[in-house]
C-alpha cells in the first residue's frame, strides 16, 4: 500500500527532499509497491473518475459505442447517490449522450478523502471486479497552489494505485496535461516524463508528480498509458462546450472589452473533446502505447487573428490592438463582470505565448482532417443558443 506522503525510495533521496519543493518530494513510490500485471483483453468492469465531467461523459459514449458489454463505475462528486445519479444524467443529457443505465453503476464519491468516500466493502468489491481505471477527475484551477490541489489529484492517483495492487490485476490509464510533457525551448515531446516540472503552476506540478508516480509503477508491473490532454473544445456534433474552458473566456472576455491583444502568431487548440475522447479510448482498448506517454492536442487549430476575423464576420465589434496596450489598459480593469476576470494573472504581462511544437505522433498517425470554418460555425451555434457570446462594444474604444 501506499502512504499520503508518497514515501522515498532510498535514505538520499530522502535527505534531498529537504532542499526540493513539495511537489518533488512526492514523486516516488514506496519501495514496497509492485503490481499484478494484467494480460491484454476487453474490459468487463471499468471504473472512471470524474465521470459527469467535461471529458468523462465523452469517455463514457466512446467506451459504450466500442466495448458495448463493458460495465462502467462511474465516479461521481457528490454527497449521496441520488445526487450523484442526477448529476451523471443531467451531464450527459446537456452534451446531447445516451447513457445506457443498464452497464452503469454511478457511486457517490470525493477525491479529496480515503477511498474516495467509498465504504470497506464497496472498495474490495471494486478491487475484486475492476479490470481497467480511467482516472480522469481532477481538481483544474490554474491559480491555486500545488498544496491546494495535492489532495484531489496527487493522493487520489496514490489511492487508486493502492486498487491496482488488490484483488484483480488491472490497467490504469491517467489523463494528464500537454504542459506536464518534457519541454525544451518551445518542443514538448512524448513519450517520455520530464525530469522536473517545467511549469511553476499548481495544476501543472500535480499532472507532473501524478506522471512520476505513475511511471515508476509501469516500472514495476501495472499495465497502462498516459494520456496528455491539451485544449478541449466542443463536440463536433452539437458544439457543446465547458462553460469553464480558458481560452473560450479568454475570447469571450475580449468581445466584452472590445479589444484584443494583435498577437501574431499565437495557434489556438481547436481539438474537439468527443474526438479526443475517441483517440484515447480507441489507443487504450487496443493497447497502442503500452507504458507511454501520448500527447494528445492541436487534432486543429486556428490562428488568433483569423478567430477574430470569423468573428467580426458574424457581427461583433472588436479591434486588434498593441498588447502592451491590452495588458495595462484593459486587462488591468476587468472585474468579476468580465469573462476574463479568473485567468486576470495570466495576462496582466503583454508577451505573447510562444509558437509550440508539439510531438504527436499518434495524432499525425490518425491524420484527422477537419474542416476549421465549419467546425467554428457549429461551435458558433452553440455559443449563441446559449446566450455566449452576445457582447459588442458599444462605441468606438480610445486606445
Amino acid at each position: 500500500m501506499f502512504s499520503q506522503n508518497a514515501r522515498l525510495c532510498t535514505p538520499s533521496q530522502m535527505f534531498a527532499s529537504f532542499q526540493q519543493p513539495r511537489c518533488e518530494r512526492d514523486q516516488w513510490l514506496s519501495q514496497c509497491a509492485t503490481f499484478p500485471t494484467a494480460p491484454q483483453q476487453p474490459s468487463e468492469n471499468v471504473l472512471l473518475t470524474g465521470a459527469n465531467g467535461f471529458l468523462g461523459v465523452h469517455l463514457i459514449q466512446q467506451l459504450q459505442k466500442m466495448q458495448p458489454e463493458t460495465t462502467i463505475y462511474c465516479l461521481v462528486h457528490a454527497k449521496t447517490p441520488e445526487e450523484a445519479q442526477s448529476k451523471l444524467y443531467l451531464a450527459c443529457q446537456d452534451r446531447g449522450i445516451s447513457l445506457n443505465k443498464q452497464r452503469t453503476v454511478v457511486l457517490n464519491s470525493d477525491l479529496e478523502v480515503a477511498r474516495f468516500g467509498l465504504c470497506p466493502e464497496r472498495w474490495r468489491q471494486l478491487a475484486a471486479v475492476v479490470d481497467t481505471i480511467y482516472h480522469c477527475g481532477a481538481r483544474a484551477n490554474p491559480l491555486h497552489s500545488y498544496t491546494t490541489l495535492r489532495n484531489a489529484n496527487v493522493i487520489s492517483t496514490l489511492e487508486l494505485l493502492s486498487l491496482c495492487q488488490l484483488g484483480r490485476a488491472k490497467r490504469f490509464f491517467y489523463i494528464s496535461s500537454l504542459f506536464a510533457a518534457a519541454q525544451q525551448s518551445n518542443h514538448l515531446y512524448e513519450k517520455s516524463v520530464a525530469e522536473s516540472p517545467l511549469i511553476m503552476n499548481g495544476y501543472v506540478q500535480s499532472k507532473w508528480v501524478c506522471e512520476r508516480l505513475i511511471e515508476e509503477a509501469f516500472s514495476r508491473g501495472l499495465r497502462g498509458s498516459i494520456y496528455r490532454m491539451g485544449a478541449m473544445t466542443g463536440s463536433t456534433r452539437y458544439g457543446t462546450f465547458n462553460a469553464g474552458n480558458h481560452t473560450l473566456n479568454l475570447i469571450k472576455g475580449c468581445l466584452q472589452l472590445g479589444v484584443a491583444p494583435a498577437w501574431g502568431f499565437r495557434q489556438l487548440d481547436l481539438s474537439p473533446v468527443d474526438l479526443l475522447a475517441n483517440l484515447l479510448i480507441h489507443s487504450s482498448i487496443n493497447n497502442l502505447h503500452p507504458e507511454q506517454c501520448v500527447n494528445l492536442g492541436y487534432l486543429a487549430s486556428i490562428g488568433w487573428r483569423s478567430l477574430f476575423e470569423f468573428l467580426v464576420s458574424r457581427g461583433h465589434r472588436v479591434d486588434l490592438i498593441n498588447p502592451r496596450i491590452w495588458a495595462r489598459n484593459h486587462v488591468a480593469s476587468v472585474n468579476q463582470d468580465n469573462a476574463l476576470y479568473p485567468f486576470k494573472p495570466f495576462y496582466c504581462e503583454p508577451d505573447e505565448p510562444p509558437h509550440l511544437v508539439i510531438e504527436r505522433q499518434y495524432v499525425k498517425q490518425r491524420d484527422i482532417n477537419l474542416n476549421i470554418l465549419s467546425l467554428l460555425d457549429t461551435y458558433y451555434r452553440y455559443w449563441s443558443a446559449k446566450d455566449f457570446m452576445t457582447f459588442y462594444a458599444p462605441d468606438p474604444i480610445p486606445h
